[in-house]
């Protein structure tokens, strides 16, 4: 099962979206400070956002049980989003991005 999200980008677009390569296409965009991506994936208690910092490094928060972020590539942005909307596996999100390189600050 693919999750729905509903996102609005730096752009001002509020959209929904069920196919996971649209969405990692729209994060893979995501390159120059100011530009943002905030998600509300249906059917889970929490919210995924990804920012670009001044430094131009992509920043992610996660909000399940307490807000987490991490420090993070596009590429590796492209798979948290996909992890997202399809593991079906009843553990917090930064669980399952254990094997992934992110590089926590909480």
């Amino acid at each position: 099962m693919t999750r729905e999200v509903t996102f609005i980008n730096s752009f001002g677009a509020k959209r929904r979206c069920s196919d996971v390569g649209e969405m990692g296409k729209i994060v893979r965009e995501l390159k120059l400070p100011g530009m943002y991506l905030i998600t509300n994936l249906h059917e889970w208690n929490g919210y995924l956002d990804f920012s670009v910092q001044d430094d131009y490094r992509l920043e992610m928060e996660i909000w399940e049980y307490e807000s987490d972020f991490g420090i993070l590539d596009t590429e590796t942005a492209a798979r948290v989003i996909k992890i997202a909307m399809t593991d079906e596996l009843q553990v917090p999100l930064k669980q399952k991005l254990s094997s992934l390189n992110i590089e926590w600050l909480t």
